[in-house]
């Protein structure tokens, strides 16, 4: 069921994305010919009722805060989500906002230019699957660069100098440590859901790609080069206590098993 959210209706609310969101953004924009525009007639309101509805037609600063919020929220759901449910969602509040409670009418001007939407179209979905290339090789480098970092550790935690392979005597007791998952080979068909979710998605995939996963690989490699220094003001600040803790030839033969 994740999977068939994930395939069909993210790539179909895209499409209307596409055709009529960001069509009218340069359809509406400054000295361009906007199509159909909805004509704004003041609602009757009732006495007693004061409801102003904000105006998202595109361009007004209740359209940027929509769209701001929506990205945002979108790049939540693609972090912490699977299956794209709440992102389609978000989509599809979008649209509906900017579509019934705007002056611009993206839905007619994406008729009247029909030729441009499915250009559009196919060049999105062009994008999309050259990031989902790029996006899966970043995704299974990841999980080799999580398996050698935990080998590494545990190698070091057993004395050893050469971090980059296992050697013969530790192989069995390896295999009863490492988890299942950081040796199982990654497969494209059991990540479906979040190649399809790379590809229909792609210009909020590549936000999180860049300020979430960026800022974090380079917060790792930061600690990675100042490592030794953390662990050198921790050894300077723990000066003397290891000599309290050690045992003298006097008392090696009295020494707790």
């Amino acid at each position: 069921m994740e999977d068939a959210w994930g395939c069909g209706i993210s790539a179909i609310v895209l499409a209307c994305v596409l055709a009529f969101g960001g069509i009218a953004v340069k359809g509406c924009g400054a000295g361009a010919n906007p199509g159909p525009v909805k004509e704004q007639v003041a609602p009757a309101t009732p006495v007693g009722a004061a409801v102003a509805w904000p105006d998202f037609t595109v361009g007004t600063t209740a359209f940027w805060t929509l769209t701001a919020t929506i990205v945002v929220f979108m790049m939540v759901c693609t972090v912490y989500e699977q299956d794209g449910v709440l992102t389609v969602i978000s989509l599809v509040v979008f649209l509906a906002a900017v579509q019934f409670m705007g002056g611009s009418d993206p839905a007619g001007y994406a008729a009247l230019h029909w030729k441009e939407a499915i250009a559009c179209f196919v060049a999105y979905f062009a994008c999309g699957i050259a990031w989902g290339f790029i996006k899966w090789y970043l995704f299974v480098l990841a999980k080799r660069q999580e398996y050698e970092a935990f080998r590494a550790e545990w190698l070091s935690s057993m004395g050893e100098r050469n971090t980059n392979a296992v050697p013969e005597h530790l192989k069995a007791q390896w295999r009863t440590v490492v988890r299942s998952d950081m040796t199982t080979r990654p497969q494209a068909l059991r990540e479906k859901s979040r190649i399809v979710n790379w590809i229909s998605l792609w210009p909020i995939s590549v936000l999180t790609s860049v300020l979430v996963d960026g800022l974090r690989n380079l917060a790792t490699a930061l600690y990675r080069v100042f490592a030794r220094w953390y662990q050198g003001i921790a050894n300077a600040a723990w000066r003397g206590i290891d000599n309290d803790l050690a045992y003298g030839d006097a008392e090696e033969i009295r020494r707790p098993k």
